[in-house]
């Protein structure tokens, strides 16, 4: 480290962070949140509306805009269908579905469980979950009423 790096100590964590291993505009971002990377990663992007947090583990939900070439836009889980119920009863349905990583243990009080899986496709199964349509989807035994 030269006598030139800034560094900050995160108002989060209380980590210090080098400013200078990143590029200025992002680097500007840290410094006026004064938070480190990886608490900026979890304060303020996984705090975004499009987040949903199953089971411990943040997934964000991209947008479903089609252009025609589909080859052009990449889509979370290679374009698979899932279907999602928020705590407060909003069912989302997906093909743009993105693993964002585990919540951390001391941000788990911040981003608790708000969401469950009603349906997704056969290889993402949890272990002993039983597969109720021939289509290649599961629907975790839940009865459709209580979508």
């Amino acid at each position: 480290m030269d006598n030139k790096s800034e560094i900050i100590i995160c108002s989060v964590c209380g980590e210090q962070q080098i400013l200078d291993k990143y590029i200025f505009d992002f680097s500007k971002e840290l410094k006026r949140y004064v938070m480190c990377f990886h608490c900026h990663f979890w304060m303020i992007d996984v705090g975004a509306s499009n987040y949903v947090v199953i089971e411990g583990a943040a997934y964000s939900i991209g947008e479903e805009k089609f252009d025609g070439c589909i080859g052009f836009e990449p889509r979370g889980y290679g374009g698979r269908r899932f279907i999602i119920k928020r705590n407060n009863g909003c069912i989302i349905e997906t093909t743009n579905l993105w693993h964002r990583g585990d919540v951390p243990d001391n941000f788990r009080d911040k981003f608790p469980d708000d969401a469950v899986f009603l349906k997704m496709p056969n290889e993402f199964l949890p272990y002993g979950a039983e597969l109720n349509e021939p289509n290649g989807i599961c629907d975790f035994n839940l009865p459709y009423d209580e979508w």
